[in-house]
């Protein structure tokens, strides 16, 4: 939700209906994911005590996703690639027009 609250604050008038409509189901939702990464999932945090073997648990899952999770990978157009690879020239030529 956080690049979703920053866009509309960034982008849209204070005045406009949708701003207007979209404030209070985003009120609190930073300070609540601020906690939450502070407490629960932060170094020594209640998940880490909890939920993992040890200390560096954070840190070896880091490297595991570090080799297979890709940034690059979650957008458009290689999101829709990666997923649809018998539409690759249909996705291709679609995003090459709007593009």
């Amino acid at each position: 939700m956080e690049p979703f609250i920053i866009a509309t604050n960034r982008q849209l008038s204070v005045l406009h209906p949708i701003h207007l409509l979209l404030v209070p189901h985003f009120k609190n939702t930073m300070n609540i994911n601020a906690a939450a990464r502070k407490a629960l999932i932060s170094a020594n945090g209640v998940i880490e005590k909890t939920f993992t073997p040890g200390k560096f648990s954070l840190e070896i899952s880091s490297k595991i996703y570090g080799a297979l999770w890709h940034f690059n990978d979650q957008g458009l157009p290689n999101d829709l690639l990666k997923r649809y690879t018998h539409l690759n020239s249909l996705i291709t030529n679609i995003l090459l027009k709007v593009l």
